[in-house]
């Protein structure tokens, strides 16, 4: 069997210290119905929010919030023939 090295290897040097990370929650990620076999997954979501926030990760990120999204966005982004609502 053979090893494959890490997509992202990291760098014992520290030269990634001025990268910056940029964290986006929504803490309603949780309140709508995914159907099976669906990519999001709100359960990961909570939990490494969690962990950024109890390990204070938060501290050397920048956090944003996200807003409301309008009708016009969502057909935008989503698209029409994906758009459900109910």
């Amino acid at each position: 069997m053979t090893s494959l090295a890490p997509l992202d290897p990291i760098n014992a040097n520290g030269s990634d210290r001025g990268k910056k990370v940029a964290y986006f929650y929504d803490s309603d990620v949780g309140n709508y119905a995914y159907v099976s076999g669906h990519p999001m997954k709100p359960h990961r979501i909570r939990m490494t929010h969690s962990l950024v926030m109890n390990y204070g990760l938060y501290k050397k990120m920048e956090i944003y919030v996200s807003g409301a999204s309008s009708p016009k966005l969502l057909l935008r982004d989503v698209g029409f023939a994906n758009l459900q609502i109910s």
